[in-house]
């Protein structure tokens, strides 16, 4: 997400406020992999103000782009067309991770006039905008000939990377459904699309609220309350980023890559990194850890991880001054390694003990991505590990994960 950006215009915060009210679109379409992209492409053209446009799909095959959808005169001779990376205007674009304006796409050497000639189409100026998530390309948008004669602007990129940036999030999810990636691997997809949409409903309140503030800002004149909106918009759109990735971590397997370590070590260094939470609540931690404890082969990664999810939700579970949690490892009798944490909170009601490693499922209403416990699990019996709870009303609460010594 972009940082604040100053200066701008009444207008162009009027057009960021327009970005943002159709990222709802774009999540309502999220099961129908085809219809959203028509509707990012759509939504992109008329923010942009163009006369026609194409949205290009990355293969990873051949390491290029196709025409995956494309609006406007000549649209359909498009779609059999393809362009490597790194070549003409829009595989550049991807390439460098960057939009590319061109006012005068006749005179540029990157401009691919064969696709004019073809389609009897002339280009007049365009606008590319790179879709991508962290290490992956996933494609470009590009729209052509603003209206009116105009030249594309600054303004006008920035408006659309907004768009492409929630349109990247949003396709990465789409492809996930396509592939039919069943949580649990065998649950249906109707239950793990009923969970993202419950999710992603939350998150789309307080985008709604930020597109309020946006209003605000327009009627006032009010840098204050545009800095408010901004704080909200990095907010939302980082608990769609960690809800894409935690459902990239669940649903592909990973390999290990295990090393010979003491579990001890890593336990050490998560519970550093929650004293100071702990202290600021008024709560304890305590490190009950086996001095003899033998070293084993680990992925020390992602059991990390899992402690620090699973002491997380502890914090969020403990509510009275004084309340602790204990981390505590011992060597069991059958030459595995038992980790503990155990908490003296409210514990977990009844009924739902049975349900905390199921996806979307989440007792904590808008916080969290109710994936955190079914990736531990995950990660746990990755390592040849397993990991049970135990928990009773007022008593608190017991995960305990075996792993083994060897």
């Amino acid at each position: 997400m972009s940082t604040f950006p100053k200066g701008k215009s009444a207008s162009y915060y009027q057009k960021a406020l327009e970005a943002i009210s159709r990222v709802e679109k774009l999540i309502l379409t999220v099961s129908n992999r085809q219809h959203l992209l028509r509707t990012i492409l759509e939504e992109a053209i008329d923010i942009g103000e163009a006369e026609s446009g194409s949205l290009f799909l990355y293969d990873p095959e051949g390491n290029d782009l196709y025409f995956a959808i494309a609006l406007g005169t000549k649209a359909s001779s498009l779609l059999n067309m393809r362009v490597p990376i790194g070549k003409g205007i829009v595989g550049s674009c991807l390439q460098e991770r960057t939009s590319i304006i061109v006012n005068d796409a006749q005179k540029d050497p990157r401009f691919y006039k064969n696709i004019d000639q073809q389609t009897k189409y002339t280009t007049k100026n365009l606008i590319s905008i790179p879709l991508f998530d962290q290490d992956d390309y996933l494609g470009a948008i590009q729209i052509l000939n603003k209206k009116g004669g105009k030249d594309f602007t600054s303004d006008d990129a920035s408006i659309l990377e907004l768009l492409g940036h929630h349109a990247a999030i949003t396709l990465k999810l789409a492809n996930l459904i396509e592939d039919n990636i069943q949580f649990e691997r065998k649950a249906a997809v109707a239950d793990a699309m009923s969970g993202i949409s419950h999710y992603i409903k939350n998150i789309l309140t307080g985008l709604l609220s930020s597109k309020a503030i946006v209003s605000s800002y327009v009627k006032e004149e009010n840098d204050q309350v545009l800095h408010r909106c901004w704080k909200i918009l990095e907010k939302n759109i980082t608990l769609i980023s960690d809800l894409v990735q935690d459902m990239l971590t669940y649903s592909k397997s990973r390999k290990q890559e295990k090393v010979k370590g003491n579990i001890n070590e890593v336990l050490r260094d998560v519970c550093e990194l929650y004293n100071v939470s702990f202290q600021n609540a008024s709560l304890q931690l305590i490190q009950d850890l086996d001095d003899k404890l033998p070293y084993s082969y680990f992925d020390a990664i992602s059991l990390k991880r899992c402690f620090l999810n699973i002491i997380g939700n502890s914090l969020d579970a403990l509510k009275e001054k004084g309340s602790s949690l204990t981390v505590r490892t011992a060597t069991d009798s059958d030459d595995t390694i038992l980790v503990e944490f155990i908490d003296d909170g409210p514990g977990i009601p009844e009924g739902i003990a049975d349900k905390i490693f199921t996806p979307f499922f989440s007792t904590k209403k808008k916080k969290g991505t109710g994936l955190g416990l079914p990736i531990t699990k995950k990660i746990i019996q990755e390592n040849g590990g397993e990991i049970k709870v135990s928990s009773h009303k007022d008593e608190g609460t017991t995960f305990s994960i075996v792993l083994p010594s060897t």
